[in-house]
């Protein structure tokens, strides 16, 4: 049995939230998960490394968006914006990463959340806390 047969995933948006481990999760799942994945986060996040095989997309809201509409094939796409803090990436709006899935035709979504800024009432959103 995989991590998202274990968790019962099926598609959609999937975040993440709690202390310690949300992005370890969210990586494992894009491993092994089918179809076109996006990965992406509503709070300041350090890029994932560069093993995990995710394609990083790094710019505004509005262009990430778009972006998301051009990246063609299966795997997994990052979207996060630039940020000011030295080695971390900053988060999209939660309304925002919705937008991204629905614009990108993704299958899966995976956030690193912020407790505080996501709920697990979101459309189509399951939460995890780690």
């Amino acid at each position: 049995m995989t991590l998202a047969e274990a968790l019962g995933l099926d598609g959609g948006v999937v975040a993440a939230v709690g202390a310690g481990g949300k992005k370890s999760l969210l990586l494992a799942l894009a491993r092994e998960l089918p179809g076109r994945v996006a990965w992406t986060a509503t709070a300041h996040t350090a890029p994932p490394p560069r093993a995990a095989g995710i394609r990083m997309q790094v710019a505004a809201t509005e262009t990430l968006i778009a972006l998301a509409v051009a990246v063609q094939g299966e795997g997994t796409f990052g979207f996060a914006q630039p940020s000011d803090k030295p080695g971390r990436l900053a988060g999209l709006a939660p309304a925002d990463v919705d937008r991204l899935h629905t614009a990108g035709g993704f299958d899966t979504t995976l956030v690193k959340a912020d407790g505080a800024r996501i709920s697990p009432s979101s459309t189509r959103c399951g939460a995890f806390s780690t």
